[in-house]
């Protein structure tokens, strides 16, 4: 009675840890972002979520320079068209002019 009662608690709270920890890994699956595992002690459940939080930081990194990728790629094609319309326009417009037959 001594030991199991301590033991049975340890039990517990060990399982409702880990449950908490397959309900923040599910979440991170689904692709919901949700706040950080907390880090309880020095376990093997502990490491466990220590690495998942370093796992969704790395997610949400990742995602941010991708964002700021497809952003940086727009500008740019942004930017190299009007450089290129630019002189096209004023080729298109000598060019017609040249066709006119009324200028001397």
């Amino acid at each position: 009675m001594v030991v199991g009662i301590p033991l049975l608690v340890i039990i517990f709270k060990c399982s409702g840890y880990f449950n908490r920890i397959v309900q923040n890994t599910s979440e991170l699956a689904q692709g919901e972002m949700g706040p950080d595992v907390p880090i309880i002690g020095k376990s093997t459940l502990a490491t466990l979520a220590a690495n998942i939080n370093s796992l969704k930081h790395g997610v949400k990194t990742s995602q941010r320079e991708q964002a700021k990728s497809e952003r940086l790629k727009t500008e740019l094609i942004t930017n190299v068209s009007h450089d290129l319309r630019t002189p096209l326009t004023s080729i298109i417009t000598y060019t017609k002019l040249l066709k006119t037959p009324d200028i001397p």
